[in-house]
């Protein structure tokens, strides 16, 4: 079997998603970076980023299914927000919730 490439993230809820896309509409940076929308490049939490043998999908996705099956709504409120600005020029925003 073959390694692929995997991506683990967390989607915000529909509301919250389109007030993101909204707001990257609203402010365009200059980076090059396709803008956050609702079809191909929407908003997310990155939680993991690897690979993994394609005959072990099944495996990840039982170990996934086990935690996440007790996982409840939580309520969260913006403690911080820190503006990073890159050497190449733009801006990146980092949320503290």
């Amino acid at each position: 079997m073959s390694k692929i490439a995997i991506a683990i993230a967390l989607l915000p809820p529909d509301d919250v998603m389109d007030i993101c896309v909204d707001l990257c509409n609203t402010y365009r940076d200059s980076s090059g970076s396709p803008p956050l929308n609702n079809t191909g490049n929407l908003p997310h939490i990155s939680l993991f980023f690897g690979t993994i043998e394609e005959n072990q999908l099944e495996n990840l996705y039982t170990k996934i299914e086990d935690v996440i099956k007790d996982f409840k709504p939580i309520e969260t409120s913006l403690e911080d927000l820190t503006k990073i600005t890159r050497p190449v020029g733009y801006s990146s925003y980092f949320l503290q919730i």
